[in-house]
């Protein structure tokens, strides 16, 4: 993983570069929006001169990051997701250029949907990290509309952007009252010693899901329908007998899909939200509230995936 490369002994050239370097920081209400894409902004100068790419991408992007990123049960899949190596960057400027235009229309997006959020659960003092997309992102044709989040902790939400994708303004929204619900997940459970399994990645996915629809009823997420209705019990039977997997490996195959395509792209994700919309229609009495202290089996019960 691409965390282990960043630690490098010494001050280098590119170290000195941005170690005075000051990210912008716009706070609201106790928290706080993190705009670091100034380290990328560094590294494509650094590029221009530099042809050791990798080790200048590692010193002047993902080590002054990391200093940001605050460490949790689920920060482990944030490195090699959401900071992995551009394979061009002469794709990366013009994100970069946009990503500072946009600053306010983030801003506002942010703290409106945080706001929203706190109506129905609470959580203060959060801390969120904005970087550009660097990686397959860049394209036009992913369904994640040009954004890419994760809850690392109960209080930081790392959000990539990609302002070239137009359907990003739409969704910010959304996505920001998704990880705002797995952070409350995740304060809830943060004492938990048993390791994760698939069901209750599955479900802890299909929460945030459902908590965001809840919010921004309007909103289709497109990784949320992945796959048609038809094809969700088929994919549930497949994927039945690795519910109390903890492999890292595979639970990122289900989730997201495998290269061989026997696991689905957002698979587990739309089967997440499948389980929780069935289950909640169910029992419609069974506010976000609740979901914090339900076990995945019990909305599983409720779900009729048996």
């Amino acid at each position: 993983m691409l965390v282990l490369t960043i630690f490098v002994a010494g001050i280098t050239t590119a170290q000195k570069a941005t170690k005075y370097f000051k990210p912008e920081v716009y706070s609201f209400k106790g928290n706080k929006i993190v705009f670091l894409d100034g380290y990328y902004s560094n590294f494509l100068e650094a590029v221009t001169t530099d042809s050791n790419y990798a080790l200048q991408f590692d010193r002047m992007v993902l080590e002054p990051i990391f200093h940001y990123v605050n460490k949790g049960r689920y920060s482990k899949f944030v490195y090699a997701d959401m900071f992995s190596l551009p394979f061009d960057t002469a794709d990366l400027p013009p994100v970069v250029e946009e990503l500072k235009k946009d600053r306010a229309v983030i801003e506002l997006l942010i703290s409106s949907a945080i706001k929203e959020s706190n109506l129905n659960m609470r959580n203060d003092s959060i801390t969120i990290l904005i970087t550009p997309f660097c990686d397959w992102y860049l394209t036009n044709t992913d369904p994640t509309c040009g954004l890419n989040a994760v809850a690392t902790n109960p209080k930081q939400i790392i959000i990539s952007i990609n302002p070239r994708i137009a359907e990003w303004s739409t969704m910010l929204s959304y996505i920001v009252a998704r990880e705002f619900y797995q952070t409350c997940w995740l304060y809830k459970h943060q004492h938990d010693t048993i390791p994760p399994d698939l069901l209750s990645y599955i479900l802890y996915e299909g929460m945030g899901d459902s908590y965001a629809h809840f919010i921004y009823n309007h909103v289709n997420a497109p990784w949320s329908h992945a796959l048609p209705d038809s094809a969700l019990k088929g994919y549930w039977r497949k994927i039945k007998r690795l519910i109390y997997d903890t492999t890292t490996d595979n639970i990122m195959s289900v989730l997201y899909g495998s290269p061989d395509y026997m696991y689905m792209p957002w698979g587990g994700i739309t089967l997440g939200y499948s389980i929780m919309q069935k289950a909640i229609e169910f029992n419609p009495d069974i506010v976000p509230q609740i979901w914090l202290d339900r076990d995945p089996e019990y909305f599983l019960l409720d779900s009729g995936y048996q």
